[in-house]
């Protein structure tokens, strides 16, 4: 009988069934584990010779495009920038159809296990070639140790790339208060850049509510679109809630075929393509959006979201929501600054917050013939928290510091360090990056000093992601702060 686990290896590039009688549990993730680590090879060659020094892997990605992105090589005695893509073999690159990709335009080195028989040139869509390793020339161990000694789970975030510069030269040796006030006035610098940069963008004040839930409502990989989509499709919110819901999922590309197959079978899923069909030829929507869709939990899938933000396009009740905000926050701060509890002016303030229901969406992640008996809320508690910290609390800090008032701007301080961090995967690689295996990460569990976290990360580490060189931070601190 023929095993059915077999199956799964159809369609493999040749050059894997070759090797997966011995190395069958040995995947692209072992190899993409071992790179990060700098584990188990030396010498490292390019396949004509060249020598390289790694003095950074790079970012392991966990988004669509190369593995490992900002990668800093030395290659042939020259310093090199830029992404590395990982594979089993070097054919994969084909097959992946990266040479069509321009995603991959900024990979400079390919890095295969197995060398070929015989060895094809790898070429980027804009056909500059990229340089080639094959790992199983440079290894120290045996491959099939590999599976052996890499604990997959322990990837990519809870050992990664190596901690910054800033981490054995400053916060290793700063005493935890300093790193934690350090880090809130960073914070309290991001509030204030966020609010501006909204109310740069958004003209309309009574707009710009709606503007930061909706962009909070795109996540990281789509915020400018619903941005954009909320701003196209405000001036037809009296169109009604599904006419709106149609249009931003055409304009998403979410009736093309390849949606067809999947969702066709479901009866809504039609009648909003109806919808689009009519309302489209009388409203179109001249600019085309592609939703970043990879790596999406089924429960935080892009057309719940979207169900969500035609929600918030028709709810005339926004308008008020900023002043709402500031209100409830001059009446309470006092009291509770006084008790030195904020739980409760935190749950009025999540209160006002938008509580959308829906028939179908409360028990559908997308447009699935199975209802679900669990109830599936559009706004749950993690994405309000993130409304709350990235658009309400930048507006109240903006007319707090306006008062000038130091014992009001002392309690929102408080207020703001006795929210939890959201502790989402950038978190735990900036903990890793400031502060490596050490306790100290500890201090990045606040929502005020995450914050702050990223700020810094924004305003020095992104430049310098690859291996610090030239990162003017430390010097920085040490003449303003020190």
């Amino acid at each position: 009988m023929e095993n059915k686990y077999s199956q799964l290896l159809l369609g493999y590039p040749q050059v894997v069934a070759e090797h997966s009688a011995q190395y069958l549990f040995l995947t692209e993730r072992h190899l993409q584990a071992i790179w990060m680590e700098q584990k188990y090879f030396k010498n490292l060659r390019t396949s004509i010779g060249e020598p390289v020094e790694i003095l950074s892997p790079g970012i392991w990605n966990q988004e669509a495009g190369p593995d490992f992105l900002k990668a800093h090589l030395c290659i042939n005695g020259k310093s090199v920038r830029g992404d590395v893509e990982i594979h089993l073999s070097s054919e994969d690159w084909y097959h992946h159809r990266h040479h069509q990709d321009s995603r991959y335009n900024q990979v400079v080195l390919h890095v295969a296990l197995w060398e070929p028989k015989s060895q094809k040139p790898i070429a980027r869509e804009d056909n500059r070639q990229v340089l080639q390793i094959f790992l199983e020339n440079h290894l120290t161990i045996p491959q099939s140790r590999i599976f052996q000694l890499i604990d997959l789970d322990l990837y990519p975030y809870k050992k990664f790339i190596g901690s910054g510069r800033c981490s054995q030269l400053l916060f290793h040796k700063m005493p935890n208060q300093q790193i934690v006030d350090f880090f809130r006035s960073a914070a309290a610098w991001r509030l204030i850049q966020k609010d501006r940069a909204l109310r740069a963008r958004i003209e309309d004040p009574h707009m710009l509510s709606g503007a930061g839930i909706a962009m909070a409502l795109g996540y990281k990989n789509n915020t400018e679109t619903f941005l954009r989509l909320f701003l196209l499709l405000h001036p037809l919110r009296q169109m009604g809630e599904e006419p709106v819901l149609a249009l931003a999922m055409g304009s998403c590309g979410l009736f093309d075929k390849d949606f067809q197959k999947r969702w066709n079978a479901s009866e809504y899923y039609r009648h909003l393509q109806m919808l689009y069909m009519m309302h489209a030829l009388t409203h179109p929507i001249n600019e085309k959006f592609r939703l970043t869709l990879n790596q999406v939990r089924p429960f935080n899938h892009p057309v719940r979201r979207l169900a969500c933000l035609a929600k918030l396009i028709v709810d005339d009740t926004l308008t008020s929501l900023e002043a709402r905000m500031v209100q409830l926050w001059d009446r309470e701060w006092e009291l509770s600054k006084r008790t030195r509890s904020w739980s409760k002016l935190r749950d009025k303030l999540f209160h006002l917050l938008p509580v959308y229901e829906d028939t179908y969406w409360n028990h559908h992640y997308f447009f699935e013939n199975e209802v679900r008996t669990d109830y599936l809320p559009l706004l749950g508690e993690p994405l309000k928290q993130e409304m709350l910290v990235n658009t309400f609390l930048p507006m109240i800090y903006n007319t707090v510091v306006q008062k000038g008032v130091p014992n009001e701007i002392e309690a929102f301080r408080d207020f703001f360090a006795s929210l939890p961090a959201s502790c989402n995967s950038k978190t735990k690689y900036l903990v890793h990056r400031f502060f490596g295996d050490t306790p100290k990460g500890e201090l990045l569990g606040k929502a005020d000093t995450e914050q702050g976290a990223f700020q810094l990360h924004r305003d020095f580490c992104i430049h310098y992601e690859a291996s610090c060189e030239g990162c003017p931070f430390i010097q920085r601190y040490q003449d303003n702060f020190a």
